[in-house]
């Protein structure tokens, strides 16, 4: 089943194992949720900024689980963690905090 308007935008039901939905614009695939409800953006847009990327948020954002970051953090803000590890193994605060603020 799908739906696709005049300027090919719509919603497609994939009969598939992979993507039980998908949401596209001009034959290509934007958005998909599988039958496990794991979301794929297939954007690539990178970002510069809280206001750019492939996926934007204007509100907060709540994780329950691990979050891995392929690229770099940038934050305008403050960071707070319990604990700060390299390698499974401790970081000194102390001395990243000092290297922080040269």
């Amino acid at each position: 089943m799908s739906y696709l308007n005049a300027s090919s935008v719509g919603l497609v039901y994939a009969s598939d194992a992979q993507n039980a939905l998908q949401l596209q614009t001009n034959s290509t695939t934007a958005i998909s949720i599988d039958t496990l409800q794991n979301i794929t953006i297939s954007s690539s847009t990178a970002s510069t900024n809280s206001a750019q990327g492939a996926l934007t948020v204007a509100g907060g954002v709540g994780v329950g689980g691990n979050l891995n970051i392929a690229g770099n953090l940038t934050t305008s803000g403050n960071i707070t963690a319990g604990t700060i590890t390299q390698n499974g193994q401790p970081v000194n605060t102390t001395m990243l905090l000092y290297a922080l603020a040269l």
